[in-house]
């Protein structure tokens, strides 16, 4: 199957190949791809990227069968700034009790309607800063 190239610079590669779209990110401290394209809305929105016209168009509608929850849970209660790992026994525990805070499961269900990639960073940042006060809230505690 063709890989086509929907947005590229030395920084970000999207594309889609074998029927699957790919995110590579070079430049977030360390290299990191995913094929979930919330994942990669939840990383965008911390980036410059979020304002980019060109990328904000990308359509993922057809792309939501490759939705990781956890990984996508992970990047927006503040990801590698926050958790030692996705893999870590923190999160792993901190996972279970966010799947069940009704603020996390409405981005959630929002998140999973997105048309494109600005739709998804519409969906994040219409509870952004609700997931950033349970955050503190619970590191507080």
């Amino acid at each position: 199957m063709e890989t086509k190239v929907l947005f590229k610079d030395d920084f970000l590669t999207v594309e889609v190949k074998d029927g699957k779209i790919a995110f590579d990110f070079h430049s977030i401290g360390r290299l990191y791809d995913t094929n979930c394209p919330l994942t990669a809305a939840a990383i965008i929105n911390r980036t410059v990227y979020s304002r980019n016209k060109d990328l904000l168009k990308i359509e993922i509608k057809d792309y939501m069968d490759n939705v990781d929850i956890k990984t996508f849970i992970y990047w927006i209660t503040g990801g590698n700034q926050i958790w030692p790992s996705e893999s870590s026994v923190i999160y792993k525990y901190a996972y279970e009790d966010l799947l069940e805070v009704d603020i996390i499961k409405k981005l959630i269900n929002d998140a999973l309607k997105s048309n494109t990639i600005e739709d998804a960073l519409k969906a994040i940042n219409k509870y952004g800063y609700l997931v950033n006060s349970i955050m503190l809230e619970t590191f507080l505690e």
